[in-house]
Protein backbone atom coordinates (compact mmCIF):
# COMPACT_ATOMS: atom_id res chain seq x y z
CA UNK A 1 0.00 0.00 0.00
CA UNK A 2 1.31 3.48 -0.53
CA UNK A 3 -0.57 7.05 -1.03
CA UNK A 4 -2.32 8.01 -3.65
CA UNK A 5 -0.99 11.07 -5.66
CA UNK A 6 -3.85 13.36 -5.45
CA UNK A 7 -3.42 13.15 -1.43
CA UNK A 8 0.52 13.81 -1.43
CA UNK A 9 -0.26 16.73 -3.53
CA UNK A 10 -2.97 17.69 -0.67
CA UNK A 11 -0.33 16.95 2.06
CA UNK A 12 2.07 19.39 0.52
CA UNK A 13 -0.54 22.16 0.54
CA UNK A 14 -1.21 21.95 3.90
CA UNK A 15 1.25 23.09 6.57
CA UNK A 16 -0.44 22.21 9.51
CA UNK A 17 -0.74 17.45 8.09
CA UNK A 18 2.55 18.50 7.22
CA UNK A 19 3.88 19.57 10.99
CA UNK A 20 1.20 17.34 12.28
CA UNK A 21 2.73 14.17 10.76
CA UNK A 22 6.03 15.09 11.07
CA UNK A 23 5.34 15.57 14.83
CA UNK A 24 2.85 12.61 15.84
CA UNK A 25 5.43 9.96 13.96
CA UNK A 26 8.64 11.47 15.23
CA UNK A 27 10.85 11.68 11.88
CA UNK A 28 12.93 14.49 10.79
CA UNK A 29 11.96 17.06 8.06
CA UNK A 30 14.36 15.29 5.24
CA UNK A 31 12.74 12.12 6.37
CA UNK A 32 9.34 13.56 5.58
CA UNK A 33 10.18 14.89 2.31
CA UNK A 34 11.92 12.14 0.99
CA UNK A 35 9.34 9.31 1.91
CA UNK A 36 6.51 11.19 0.18
CA UNK A 37 8.46 11.89 -2.74
CA UNK A 38 9.63 8.47 -2.72
CA UNK A 39 6.04 6.68 -1.65
CA UNK A 40 7.70 3.53 -1.08
CA UNK A 41 5.36 0.54 -0.52
CA UNK A 42 4.74 0.67 3.21
CA UNK A 43 6.36 3.33 4.29
CA UNK A 44 5.45 5.29 7.36
CA UNK A 45 2.67 6.84 5.83
CA UNK A 46 1.12 3.95 5.28
CA UNK A 47 0.61 3.56 9.37
CA UNK A 48 -2.64 3.70 10.69
CA UNK A 49 -1.90 6.28 12.49
CA UNK A 50 -0.12 8.08 10.01
CA UNK A 51 -3.03 7.39 8.08
CA UNK A 52 -5.93 8.60 10.82
CA UNK A 53 -3.98 12.09 10.87
CA UNK A 54 -4.27 12.65 6.97
CA UNK A 55 -7.60 11.83 6.97
CA UNK A 56 -8.26 14.01 9.99
CA UNK A 57 -6.34 17.09 8.55
CA UNK A 58 -7.69 16.79 4.73
CA UNK A 59 -10.92 15.99 5.59
CA UNK A 60 -10.92 12.69 3.54
CA UNK A 61 -12.05 9.21 4.58
CA UNK A 62 -9.44 6.93 5.42
CA UNK A 63 -9.97 5.04 2.60
CA UNK A 64 -9.42 7.70 0.33
CA UNK A 65 -5.61 7.59 1.37
CA UNK A 66 -4.09 4.10 -0.06
CA UNK A 67 -3.90 2.61 -2.98
CA UNK A 68 -2.28 -0.78 -3.89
Amino acid sequence: MKLKAKIIEKIRQTPEVKRELIYQLNISHGTFFRQLRENADENTFTTMKAVKIISAGLGVPESEILEE
